[in-house]
């Protein structure tokens, strides 16, 4: 508390010091230009035409005002007379107090003398003859400012001595009868003091300490209640001493990672030098970890008597900002094209520079491009939508369903010249809604024509087999790499769209297929030899007809 106290009057102090110095001496400096000017006002009224317009007439006139520097300078600029300078000078027309006594008659200016190299103060005058400048040397503001420090620093010594006499004697009768209270409140007696200034702060702390005796006795009572609670959190924590000796280690962490004695030290990650470490130097840290397929945020603290750590399983959490990272990802990558199209062939319009014929094309594409990102929102908004479909199923014949949509797609075959080879068993009925089988079977349908080969096969089976109805439509199109089976359901994931260049997809359809199955509690399954065929098998749960 000294040294703070201390501390503080002695940048006050400091800082009042340098400012009133600061101020100080500019009020000297400009005190002293206000008297130099008034100076070379009365030398300049000394002046007669009884000076010769020469270097000897500089010097007299210099001598008569005690060595104060002339400049006889001529209409065009050129010194013809200077008492301190030997000729030939340079032209002076364009000097500050020169070009304001032109156009005014007299002229001040302050600035460092070229020849001299001090800084001057200058009055100049224009005569019949020319220009009369007489001047003196001035020091600068940071000269006088520097000037002052020794003074400074010897006033700064004696404020600083000032200074310690003053905390002590603060510290001394007022901070020790504080000082006093706080260690006899610590102690859990009762207090008091003489100083009536003090009476409040001796309720506080005997109401406090009142208020600790009752606290303690709850708190025993409620520890049981808490290691209930710790053993049955869903979040694993250990409590290290300042030793790294173990406190405290719920069941959750010894379920992790085996129990420990209470008093071992360092007992869990003995393996894992890299949390070790973490915990010998004593910094915050979070690490993750996977045990038992599952990952872990492991975080360090420390607080003044021990060192804690805090398991959590963020399995789920990782796996909901991945998924939602992919989604903002795809999402903005999908709709960058469109957007990017649009407004490029917008720009083109505004030119004014495209003909009739130009302009019709460029708004074709607009409006492709504009119904394309369009569709798009309607696939996001509808995969979404899937999340809260509460509806009701009803009983649905996926053999009819299965046949309209192939009389649906009649017309669409003819375009690759697809040869389509079904068998389809009648009567097939499983619990579900219209809609999501037509979703299911048209996005698999839609993907073996627009990924399949001209004069390419699409065969599409439907049968019971013991307790599943079972799907199957298989294309001879250009088929999935085996690096890629894994990701065709994710949402925005498209193959590779060079051997489809005019396709219009969002890889959306089959990220809703998965969508419908897995809430549907179905299965769905895909196999596929690169450049040869692609096959989708679904299993159905019947109603048993």
């Amino acid at each position: 508390m000294k040294k703070r106290i201390l501390f503080v009057f002695i940048i006050i102090i400091f800082t009042s010091t340098f400012i009133f110095s600061i101020i100080s001496s500019r009020i000297y400096y400009e005190k002293f230009l206000e008297d130099a000017k008034n100076n070379l006002y009365i030398y300049m009224n000394q002046y007669s035409e009884e000076f010769s317009w020469d270097v000897a007439g500089a010097e007299s006139y210099s001598r008569k005002l005690n060595g104060v520097r002339v400049t006889f300078i001529d209409k065009n600029g050129e010194v013809v007379g200077d008492s301190e300078e030997n000729l030939p000078l340079d032209n002076h027309l364009n000097r500050e107090e020169v070009k304001i006594a032109s156009l005014e008659g007299e002229g001040f200016a302050i600035r460092k003398s070229d020849t001299l190299a001090q800084q001057m103060v200058y009055f100049c005058k224009s005569v019949n003859d020319g220009y009369v400048r007489v001047a003196v040397k001035t020091s600068t503001y940071s000269q006088i400012f520097i000037d002052s420090i020794p003074s400074l620093i010897w006033f700064f010594i004696i404020e600083i001595i000032v200074c310690l006499l003053f905390t002590w004697i603060l510290v001394d009768y007022i901070i020790k009868p504080i000082e006093k209270l706080s260690i006899e409140g610590a102690s859990g007696q009762k207090v008091s003091s003489t100083y009536p200034e003090f009476s409040q702060i001796v309720k506080i702390i005997n109401n406090m300490n009142e208020r600790i005796d009752d606290k303690i006795s709850k708190i025993k009572e409620d520890k049981k209640i808490e290691n209930i609670v710790l053993n049955n959190m869903e979040h694993g924590i250990i409590i290290l001493g300042l030793d790294n000796h173990l406190i405290l280690a719920n069941n959750i962490v010894n379920e992790l990672f085996g129990y420990s004695e209470v008093g071992e030290n360092l007992p869990f990650f003995k393996d894992d030098q890299e949390i070790l470490e973490g915990i010998e130097q004593e910094e915050q840290f979070l690490f993750y970890r996977k045990k038992n397929d599952k990952e872990y945020a492991i975080r360090f603290t420390k607080s003044e008597n021990a060192k804690v750590i805090l398991v959590t399983d963020v399995t789920e959490i990782k796996r909901m900002e991945n998924s939602k990272n992919d989604f903002i990802a795809n999402v903005t990558h999908e709709m960058n094209t469109p957007l990017t199209s649009i407004k490029g062939f917008a720009e083109m319009i505004l030119t004014g520079n495209l003909d009739k014929e130009k302009i019709q094309k460029s708004c074709e594409i607009i409006l492709k491009q504009t119904n394309r990102l369009s569709n798009l929102i309607k696939n996001i908004i509808h995969y979404s939508l899937l999340e809260s479909d509460n509806l009701p199923n009803y009983p649905v014949c996926i053999s009819t369903i299965l046949i309209d949509i192939l009389h649906n797609f009649e017309a669409v075959f003819p375009e690759k010249n697809l040869k389509v080879t079904t068998l389809i068993e009648e009567n097939l009925f499983i619990l579900s809604r219209t809609e999501k089988i037509f979703e299911i079977i048209s996005n698999i349908l839609t993907n073996a024509i627009k990924y399949n080969k001209i004069n390419g096969e699409i065969e599409i089976h439907l049968k019971k087999d013991d307790d599943k109805i079972i799907l199957k439509i298989k294309d001879t199109g250009h088929g999935i790499k085996q690096g890629d089976l894994d990701k065709i359901f994710d949402r925005f994931y498209t193959i590779d769209k060079s051997h489809n260049e005019h396709s219009t997809g969002f890889g959306l359809g089959l990220a809703i297929v998965k969508k419908i199955i897995n809430q549907s509690g179905w299965k769905i399954s895909v196999e596929s030899e690169y450049e040869k065929y692609t096959m989708f098998t679904v299993e159905f749960s019947p109603i048993m007809k």
